[in-house]
């Protein structure tokens, strides 16, 4: 998601600056600073060359529409994910939404999801404690409970892996959740 919103906010920049040399690092670091959706709480001026000249310049609506274009994306799947869950659980579910990763860290992210889950009934995004190393943490987690990855290796047995997930997968997990469950505990098999 971050090199969707480095090439659009690139593209946006140039769009309105033609001589503003804003190159894909530059943008990069511009979001990573000062990314945001909905109001902004401050404008966003930026030094970028022009001509050679330091220049500075207002990417205020630039940034915001840049950053926007994750909206969609993210509430498409974040509303079909809920639905996947059994109708008792959708509840509870889209009371506990997590948000994580780089993408996580934009202003108004998690408030903009809240919103959207109004449409839906309501609930409650939480971006996470350490936003970008969650993965790797929960991978590290996995690990530590002795439960290692097997890869399916033809398309006919990631269909298979697929289909048992789409069984398991979400009533686990929300009868998981629901017991409370926090580790491996006692449901461990030794």
């Amino acid at each position: 998601a971050g090199d969707t919103i480095d090439a659009e906010l690139v593209r946006l920049v140039h769009e309105r600056y033609p001589d503003a040399q804003l190159s894909p690092p530059m943008a990069c670091a511009g979001k990573e600073a000062w990314s945001f959706v909905g109001e902004p709480a401050a404008r966003v001026i930026v030094t970028v060359p022009t001509h050679g000249r330091p220049t500075h310049v207002d990417i205020t609506e630039e940034m915001r529409g840049a950053c926007e274009l994750l909206l969609p994306p993210i509430t498409h799947t974040m509303y079909e994910l809920v639905a996947r869950v059994e109708p008792e659980y959708q509840e509870q579910v889209r009371q506990q939404i997590m948000l994580a990763g780089g993408s996580s860290q934009i202003a108004g992210l998690r408030t903009s999801l809240e919103h959207a889950l109004g449409q839906v009934g309501g609930g409650q995004v939480t971006v996470v404690e350490d936003p970008v190393f969650a993965g790797a943490q929960g991978g590290l987690a996995l690990e530590a409970l002795g439960i290692t990855a097997i890869y399916a290796l033809s398309p006919q047995a990631k269909g298979r892996v697929e289909r048992l997930w789409g069984t398991l997968q979400d009533p686990l997990v929300s009868e998981l959740r629901l017991a409370g469950a926090t580790n491996a505990g006692p449901s461990r098999s030794e």
